[in-house]
């Protein structure tokens, strides 16, 4: 988020002026944050050949997070809103979801405070029940991200929340209570973290937390920055505050975690948005990548010990083309080439290009921006949440991708922007097909978080997507594809999702290579699967390399069905090499 560029663009700028780029009135944006209206379009009406329905009123999701931003102090604080995260929460096979807060400021003192998140439970058919009241905690932190792991090892999976100067833990009691355990678990922040992940980071089998911080801010003493013609009071840039150090904290296996960031190596710069973990070199290990705000990206390799090694210049995924920081927050992670090695995209601010990393293998990554069609696209939007998903079903993964600003009076774009999506014409290149879209795509918002998952259990994708300023919007997918699979993963040991990894799946149109991550979108969390497409009904053969290097296949797997993988129920396994 690097507002202070308007010198470099004052061209666009000019342009965007000349065109009737809308700006809001600092009344409006002072106390009335729900009264900032959706700028609408002709054609934003949904029409029959839609990709996405707005299906929120009917799915029972009421939610709108807090920010703050009706106190009119103009705080960075209430710029980044927050994430979602999608996950069985009961165990009875279908999705739900829980929404962060959010939070307060208060408009004499600065005061800061947070506001209880959300749960709501499906029914199997995409319809919700709100059960917020399971959520237990004596204090909220103003809220942000989430990170979902079975860090106890009981069956269920606990919750990490993360927020201004608080982390907290929750652990989920058979699904009936969550309950705020952080004080117990020893996790301790006074930082503001923005998002994290849970990841086993010394390969003993016990999820890990590692937690992305953002910058040293005190709302109570922050005074607006101008911006704007004639000048408003606005947002002051990240750039005026001094980066934090991100933060991992080790599992000690009794429901405990000590802080190790600094035996870890994790660097004390970079403004930290985005996480995400994955084997991003193909060893079998996790890696952990953290989108940094106008800061070189990081990407920390994993070993055997600590500390790990930072290669995000070297592999090729710290900055942009000409090697400059770009202020990135969104993050997805896919083969959108179809050659076997995952790639990485990441949302970036305006006058920025979104990143395509290609990935080239052994941990080394290639700028594709410009070669998959995506340069260019949308430059004067601000982009957030991201996702990678075969919205029409031709067997490819697509994108999509949140937008909406951080100032409220920018000169070059508008406070409420358009989403994108763009459609992946067999690996070769991106179409931008937001119009096909639906209502949501054609008109405008302030997106931050979301999930990809199959809330109605007819084999398509949805989409879950949070607002700064509106309600979390819930989109059904209407292009679902008559026979699909959904693959999960059980190694013996190392991290229990499966990153580390590597399965290869026919699906009748061509081989998808799959590697499992965690993080994708903006502090939000999907489920750690593979869903896609097949060609047949004809039953399918998977092999699945898992971290510890043996090989297995698992079928034949029947379509239009999930398959939970566990090592070593597998046929024709391979000696494991040594590492």
């Amino acid at each position: 988020m690097q507002s202070d560029r308007m010198m470099r663009a004052i061209a666009v700028a000019l342009l965007a002026w000349a065109a009737g780029c809308e700006t809001h009135s600092s009344k409006t944006v002072d106390r009335a944050a729900n009264a900032l209206p959706l700028e609408s379009s002709p054609g934003a009406a949904e029409q029959p050949e839609d990709w996405f329905r707005d299906v929120t009123e009917r799915s029972g999701v009421r939610f709108a997070p807090e920010t703050g931003r009706d106190a009119g102090r103009f705080t960075l604080l209430e710029t980044l809103g927050g994430g979602v995260a999608a996950v069985d929460i009961d165990r009875d096979g279908d999705t739900d979801l829980l929404l962060a807060g959010g939070g307060a400021i208060d408009s004499s003192s600065g005061k800061v405070t947070g506001t209880a998140p959300g749960l709501f439970l499906n029914d199997t058919t995409g319809r919700f029940t709100n059960a917020s009241h399971r959520l237990v905690s004596a204090s909220w932190p103003y809220s942000h991200g989430w990170a979902v792991g079975d860090y106890d090892r009981d069956g269920d999976d606990d919750f990490a929340l993360m927020g201004f100067e608080s982390t907290a833990i929750l652990r989920n009691e058979d699904g009936e209570r969550f309950v705020d355990v952080s004080s117990y678990a020893g996790v301790r922040s006074r930082t503001w973290d923005t998002s994290g992940v849970f990841l086993d980071a010394n390969h003993d089998g016990w999820l890990d937390l590692c937690v992305a911080a953002y910058v040293e801010f005190d709302p109570q003493t922050s005074r607006p920055c101008p911006q704007g013609t004639p000048p408003q009071p606005d947002v002051c840039p990240p750039q005026r505050f001094a980066a934090q150090r991100d933060h991992l904290w080790m599992n000690n296996g009794d429901g405990t975690f000590t802080e190790v960031t600094e035996a870890a190596g994790l660097l004390p710069t970079g403004r930290g948005l985005g996480v995400l973990a994955a084997d991003f070199n193909g060893d079998g290990l996790a890696d952990l990548y953290v989108a940094n705000d106008g800061d070189p990206n990081h990407l920390y390799l994993g070993g055997l010990e600590f500390p790990w090694v930072e290669a995000g210049i070297a592999s090729g995924v710290a900055t942009n083309e000409a090697g400059a920081a770009e202020g990135s927050m969104g993050l997805a992670w896919d083969d959108f080439d179809g050659d076997g090695q995952a790639d990485l995209f990441v949302t970036n601010f305006e006058l920025e290009d979104n990143s395509l990393y290609r990935g080239l293998g052994n941990g080394l990554f290639q700028h594709a921006t410009v070669a998959s069609g995506l340069a260019g696209q949308a430059r004067l939007d601000v982009r957030f949440g991201a996702g990678s998903v075969d919205f029409d079903s031709d067997g490819w993964p697509d994108l999509f991708a949140l937008s909406g600003h951080v100032v409220y009076h920018s000169p070059r774009s508008p406070f409420q922007q358009r989403p994108a999506l763009y459609r992946n014409e067999a690996g070769k290149r991106f179409r931008n097909v937001s119009e096909r879209g639906g209502s949501y795509f054609r008109s405008a918002h302030c997106g931050r978080g979301c999930a990809v998952i199959d809330l109605d259990g007819d084999g398509g994708q949805d989409l879950v997507l949070v607002d700064l300023v509106d309600s979390v919007r819930i989109l059904q997918g209407t292009r679902s594809p008559s026979h699909w699979l959904r693959i999960s993963l059980a190694p013996q040991g190392g991290d229990p999702t499966g990153i580390g990894a590597q399965v290869t799946i026919p699906t009748g149109r061509r081989t998808v290579q799959w590697s499992p991550q965690r993080g994708a979108g903006f502090a939000s969390h999907s489920p750690c699967e593979w869903h896609g497409t097949l060609l047949t009904s004809d039953a399918v053969t998977v092999t699945v390399t898992w971290p510890s290097r043996q090989t297995e296949q698992f079928g034949p797997l029947a379509a239009n069905r999930r398959h939970h993988l566990r090592e070593g129920t597998g046929h024709v396994a391979t000696p494991k090499p040594s590492r």
